[in-house]
């Protein structure tokens, strides 16, 4: 969809002349005798005539307004000023937000911030691919996958001429086909994930990702991932023609993806409250303080002030001294039990053979 032509940010005939003339008084104010402008009206630019509140689902040009026209604004329509301030905060074109803002840029800094706020991202990978995971994975594929290949064997049109008649015949010939079938599945598992081959075994990295960040995005001052998966899954033929229930099925897999809009403040005090309408007019989810002193409330009590709004807020110095511990960058993948799961995928196959020979037995 090709996209929408870009209106005017200020329409030059009602705004320019105020600017040139650094008039405090509003272009259509009351000086030649018309009426002033309500102040819940926005007075200029592609939102002329429109209620204030519209601004709130377009805050980045609200943000544009109040870093690009503020001393305009402040001059010139003071009461929209005070709004804007109300609802998004004070403009930050500091030298200290700009550092705080660009630490982004080092992937060190956004793996730490990533592993502080989500500290199970150390452990989480290393549990969910263990063996005892891969061996509960393939005991829980094993009935369904044997029962689907037991009944499309019987089913099949050369079954009593391949099996015999004798049920004794049948049974043999079930239990041949069947196992040399989970046999090859056992040995068709595989890693779906990066991955790869060391003296050590197979070597997962990265574990973890953060994608390159991007600044000033929609009112966010940056937006970033974090993501990373891997998964271990039977990669076989599919059992049957234009089936694909069961197919390439995961026995065990863990993965993560969290996008984070960002919003950086030097210091935070008594206007957090201005800080969090922003960043719910904006949309963001993390708020990244340097420093952090309020008369009306604790850092504990800020934190679950954003909470309340989905937002997770924390201190510079707590993620620099967030340790990131090898795991979160490469990890062996452990090798499969296989001696266990051939065992189970046997148990599991006599299982439902003894059944099929106590329905027969009842049949007769």
């Amino acid at each position: 969809m090709p996209p929408q032509a870009q209106q005017p940010l200020f329409d030059a005939r009602t705004d320019a002349s105020t600017e040139a003339t650094g008039s405090s008084q509003p272009a259509h104010g009351g000086v030649d005798g018309r009426a002033e402008p309500s102040k819940d009206l926005i007075p200029f630019g592609k939102f002329k005539g429109q209620s204030l509140a519209v601004l709130m689902a377009n805050a980045d040009y609200a943000l544009w307004l109040l870093n690009a026209k503020a001393g305009w604004l402040r001059t010139s329509h003071p009461s929209m000023y005070s709004w804007l301030l109300a609802h998004f905060g004070a403009p930050e074109n500091t030298p200290e937000h700009n550092l705080l803002q660009n630490r982004f840029l080092d992937s060190d800094f956004r793996l730490q911030l990533a592993l502080r706020l989500d500290p199970a991202l150390t452990t989480e990978p290393a549990r969910n691919i263990s063996v005892d995971c891969v061996q509960q994975g393939w005991q829980k594929w094993l009935p369904k996958r044997i029962a689907r290949e037991l009944s499309a064997l019987e089913d099949g049109f050369l079954f009593e001429s391949k099996a015999g008649t004798q049920p004794a015949s049948q049974r043999a010939y079930l239990e041949t086909t069947v196992r040399a079938k989970l046999e090859r599945a056992l040995d068709a598992t595989r890693v779906a994930a990066k991955v790869r081959t060391t003296p050590a075994g197979v070597l997962w990295t990265p574990v973890i990702e953060t994608t390159e960040p991007k600044f000033e995005v929609d009112g966010a001052d940056v937006q970033f991932l974090v993501a990373g998966g891997l998964g271990i899954e039977v990669d076989e033929p599919l059992p049957q023609y234009g089936s694909t229930d069961g197919y390439a099925p995961t026995l065990a897999s863990w993965g993560v993806r969290t996008a984070y809009r960002v919003e950086v403040k030097p210091f935070v005090g008594d206007d957090y409250p201005t800080i969090l309408r922003a960043m719910v007019a904006t949309q963001c989810n993390l708020l990244l303080v340097e420093a952090f002193q309020a008369d009306g409330a604790s850092w504990d009590q800020l934190r679950m002030v954003f909470a309340s709004r989905g937002i997770a807020v924390v201190l510079l110095d707590d993620v620099l001294t967030t340790e990131v511990p090898i795991s979160a960058r490469e990890l062996l993948v452990p090798p499969k039990d296989r001696d266990a799961m051939w065992a189970a995928a046997v148990a599991e196959l006599d299982r439902q053979l003894q059944r099929r020979d106590s329905q027969l037995r009842r049949a007769l």
